[in-house]
């Protein structure tokens, strides 16, 4: 039934005026008022929504939905309250109604309601996203237990299954999933005395993907193979995966920042060229979402320095803060800080792939059980190594080094630098006289303390079946083969860096 305004009754003149300006001009241009809009292809049924509610504003009535036989520039008149046509606006709705299956559908009645209340609806969908929002933040800790205690791992790592598939990218949400969170809170950390009870010692192992252990189970993976190797001596050890994929140091820093309020005695820092490469440094800013969005762990942990030694981490910051800015890295803090989405997702996609979609997931799946039985160096002797010319390497980032290490050593925590694998020791060649290990020495030299600060040399200790789907990653014996020297230097004393 139309309700018509207290105005002057609508010509079919107007009608076309309000047409027009929704459908733009020139689409009415030759249209008799009694042809059929719909039927002739002239408006769409989703226009016709648009042309109801317009027409609804402008005459200020209620105009019941048309069947497209009814849908002409006459019948519109009549329905908004013009010239009246032999039979009521009401009877035309109400018999031709249920010929249009868009127009007669149940849901359309609703959407029409909807598209009414703009700002009622905006409210619903608001309200109905958090809603769904926080059950799926409640999900993890309820009726997915099982299977999320499955997805972490115990939180043996940051991110599980050692693959960046299953990672997302607030390094505080990780750590706070991390068994490091539930570590005793005695033992070297700030505002403790130093010093650990007897057999509760604990070593931050910080690096890279290979580090993590990609593709291989949370105790095959290199730190667990250096707990193994820690349990003959006299001391318990405890040595916690802090390793995420990228050879960054300020990602690292991120890392030691976000766990800089946890006990620990020794912290071992991957390194290797591309560690103190400008080159690899500007890609992983410049591409990588979680090298910028953890900015706030970056800057907390630049102001823990004395002010004449942050200039080098200002230089690195500057980049960081512009490759934010290009990432909408505030917007993304601000969905990280009240939504559960951006945490949840990886679990989610490892819930459907893993679980209910498997057979729809298979090849993801096969691609990181293949991963685990390539050998690259073997099907592709001439991959590149990992070596830099001395013209990559970037002064900011060995003074960054530099300062973190005498930064731990005024905490009372002794420094390990384990100088990860080039490549194959059957491919062994230097390119530059200044390398991972030459700077690593230097630093160790410069900057330990009561012999506080190790290197540990593998560059060229792992021979080429050792090595994954890559150069970066390696097998199980390449871990069995790497952990021993690493314990060794956790347990003594220190001695200068080895070369």
């Amino acid at each position: 039934m139309s309700t018509t305004s207290p105005l002057a009754p609508p010509t079919a003149q107007d009608v076309r005026r309000v047409l027009e300006q929704a459908l733009g001009e020139g689409r009415l241009t030759g249209v008799a008022d009694a042809k059929p809009l719909l039927r002739a292809g002239i408006i769409t049924s989703i226009e016709l929504v648009t042309i109801l509610l317009d027409l609804e504003k402008a005459f200020a009535c209620t105009i019941s939905p048309p069947d497209s036989s009814a849908v002409t520039i006459a019948s519109l008149t009549q329905l908004a309250g013009g010239q009246a046509a032999p039979a009521s606006a009401g009877q035309v709705a109400t018999a031709n109604s249920a010929n249009h299956p868009v127009l007669a559908a149940p849901g359309y009645r609703l959407f029409h309601a909807l598209a009414c209340r703009p700002f009622l609806t905006i409210a619903l969908a608001v309200f109905w996203l958090f809603v769904l929002d926080a059950l799926l933040g409640l999900a993890p800790q309820t009726v997915l237990r099982q299977q999320y205690a499955d997805f972490i791992e115990g939180g043996k790592r940051l991110y599980p299954r050692g693959s960046g598939e299953f990672s997302q990218d607030d390094f505080r949400f990780a750590v706070s999933q991390h068994e490091i969170s539930r570590a005793p809170d005695t033992g070297n950390k700030p505002g403790n005395k130093p010093g650990n009870k007897p057999g509760n010692k604990r070593v931050a192992f910080f690096g890279d993907s290979g580090t993590i252990g990609s593709y291989l189970e949370a105790d095959q993976a290199l730190p667990a193979r250096v707990e193994q190797n820690l349990k003959n001596s006299d001391e318990k050890w405890k040595v916690y995966n802090l390793a995420w994929f990228a050879r960054l140091m300020s990602k690292d820093l991120m890392l030691l920042d976000a766990v800089w309020d946890k006990p620990f005695e020794v912290a071992v820092f991957t390194v290797g060229d591309p560690y103190f490469s400008t080159r690899n440094s500007r890609l992983w800013i410049r591409d990588f979402r979680h090298t910028t969005v953890n900015l706030p762990l970056y800057t907390e942990f630049a102001q823990r320095m004395p002010a004449p030694e942050r200039p080098p981490f200002d230089e690195i910051g500057t980049l960081i803060q512009q490759s934010d800015r290009r990432q909408w890295g505030a917007l993304r803090r601000f969905q990280a800080a009240h939504f559960s989405l951006p945490h949840n997702q990886p679990f989610l996609f490892f819930l459907t792939s893993g679980y209910y979609l498997k057979p729809w997931f298979g090849p993801m799946w096969q691609d990181i059980y293949r991963a685990r039985s390539e050998r690259i160096a073997l099907t592709d002797p001439q991959q590149p190594l990992d070596l830099i010319p001395r013209s990559d390497v970037n002064p900011a980032l060995v003074k960054m080094l530099g300062s973190t290490i005498r930064l731990l050593h005024r905490r009372g925590v002794k420094t390990v630098l384990f100088v990860q694998p080039a490549g194959p020791r059957e491919r062994q060649t230097e390119i530059s006289p200044v390398n991972a290990l030459t700077i690593a020495n230097e630093l160790c030299r410069e900057n330990g303390r009561e012999n506080d600060c190790t290197v540990v040399n593998q560059r060229w200790s792992v021979p080429a079946p050792e090595f994954l789907d890559t150069l970066k990653h390696y097998t199980v014996e390449g871990n069995q083969r790497l952990a021993p020297p690493i314990a060794a230097a956790i347990l003594q004393s220190g001695q200068e860096g080895q070369r």
